[in-house]
């Protein structure tokens, strides 16, 4: 009966014919330079898939900057709109007093006088005199942007 005591496994078969252990030596350093090029693949795939994370946190991080900005904006909006209800509010109440009459004087009035007086030519005033120094906020500005490179 024959044997086939050959195919049993890669090391064993190697094992017992020479021919083979010298042909496996000789590919052995062909095997491994593959096995190199195929771990540096490897790394660089793993390299391109952090870097493609980190540009995905760093974009839904920006996106949310901008939903909290946009709620803010909101917000900002509701706090004006209730400001500009209450102004209405307390006009509609001080027309409303001097209608009925509780209040004397004309609360559109005061807004007329200060109208009347700002179309008025002015004396000089400081600012007329002295020309507006800009030194320091150039200097503020130069010191800002060459901060990070000194």
């Amino acid at each position: 009966m024959p044997r086939y005591s050959g195919y049993s496994g890669y090391g064993s078969y190697g094992a017992q014919n020479p021919l083979v252990s010298i042909a496996e030596q000789s590919a052995l350093p062909a095997f491994q330079s593959i096995e190199s090029i195929v771990h540096a693949f490897g790394s660089v795939s793993m390299m391109l898939e952090s870097s493609y994370h980190a540009v995905r946190a760093s974009f839904q991080a920006v996106l949310g900057v901008a939903e909290q900005f946009s709620t803010m904006k909101l917000h900002i909006s509701q706090i004006f709109s209730a400001l500009a209800t209450f102004r209405l509010v307390k006009y509609v109440y001080k027309k409303l007093v001097y209608l009925l009459g509780i209040q004397p004087e004309n609360p559109e009035l005061k807004k007329y006088i200060w109208k009347a007086e700002e179309n008025l030519p002015s004396s000089i005033t400081e600012m007329d005199l002295k020309a507006p120094v800009k030194w320091p906020i150039l200097l503020y500005l130069g010191l800002t942007l060459a901060a990070p490179y000194l």
